[in-house]
């Protein structure tokens, strides 16, 4: 087995957040998972530093219709970057 890594994986509470995190636990790495939630994300943040952060995330606005793709300036791979410039960030691309 290779380096064990400390991965951060940002919406991994969703399907395909959740299966990553387990095929990179059952590597033997140790992962973090992220949400949503502003507070629980800043409290997690200062502990990614030197870390590699995976952002499955597409940005979503909620409607009665139900839910539809945002464009932000900046994507959430990009803002977990800004956030945590110490940290390895990689993302997928939304389009």
């Amino acid at each position: 087995m290779g380096e064990r890594l400390t991965i951060a994986v940002i919406g991994g509470t969703g399907p395909q957040g959740r299966g990553l995190a387990y095929r990179f636990a059952l590597a033997q790495h140790d992962v973090a998972l992220g949400s949503r939630d502003a507070g629980r994300a800043s409290e997690k943040a200062d502990q990614l530093a030197g870390k590699i952060v995976i952002s499955w995330v597409n940005p979503l606005g909620f409607d009665r219709a139900g839910p539809f793709g945002l464009v932000l300036e900046e994507s959430a791979a990009q803002e977990a970057q800004r956030l945590v410039p110490s940290a390895r960030v990689v993302g997928a691309p939304t389009r």
